[in-house]
């Protein structure tokens, strides 16, 4: 336990273990950057209704399509269909979002809780030894720590309490990611910076 206490500067950990923590910290950057497609396909975005819609579905269907006053009865029912050969076209009737099962809010909020917070673990050790001020990596530790919690409870508490929660999904997530990937870029920075040491190699 010492070790934790009172960490070896990352600067000075042989190669292969910088090799391996270097590893770890693109795997997660890789991963940070699929986190923010995700984001943004799932079309949250920062105001508290897009994360309200997405998982409390649509208060009210959106509007269909104004029929064709050219039409007539007698030509059948109107169909809206792309030309033949051009892509189809996403109307407004096809963005209807439905309420999340509570299962599957359950089952994912499980699933984080556990492979966040492992995650979270490591690269806090990794952080931990690097040549910052205790103050300032202990600040990044709590912010990142709170922001995370409170991400990963967002979703259940938006589903199952409240609406009003749909205004932490945008703070946490912005929160969460700020200092994870300070915790990961600094520690790849003083584990590969030229002048490191003189323990190198």
């Amino acid at each position: 336990m010492r070790v934790f206490a009172k960490p070896t500067p990352i600067a000075r950990l042989s190669f292969e273990a910088r090799v391996v923590y270097s590893v770890f910290c693109v795997f997660l950057l890789v991963g940070y950057a699929t986190s923010v497609w995700f984001y943004l396909d799932d079309d949250l975005g920062a105001a508290p209704a897009g994360a309200a819609r997405y998982y409390l579905g649509e208060q009210t269907p959106p509007p269909s399509p104004a029929p064709d006053p050219a039409a007539s009865e007698a030509d059948g029912p109107l169909l809206d269909l792309p030309e033949a050969g051009s892509p189809a076209v996403v109307t407004e009737a096809t963005a209807l979002r439905l309420q999340k099962p509570p299962r599957q809010i359950m089952e994912t909020f499980h699933f984080h809780l556990f492979s966040v917070s492992v995650c979270l673990l490591i690269l806090g050790h990794l952080f931990m030894m690097c040549g910052l001020s205790t103050r300032l990596k202990s600040g990044v530790l709590v912010v990142g720590s709170l922001a995370t919690l409170l991400h990963l409870l967002a979703p259940p508490l938006i589903r199952f309490a409240s609406p009003a929660f749909s205004g932490l999904m945008f703070p946490t997530a912005l929160g969460m990611g700020l200092t994870w990937l300070a915790m990961t870029a600094w520690p790849l920075w003083e584990m590969w910076r030229p002048a490191a040491g003189p323990d190198r190699g």
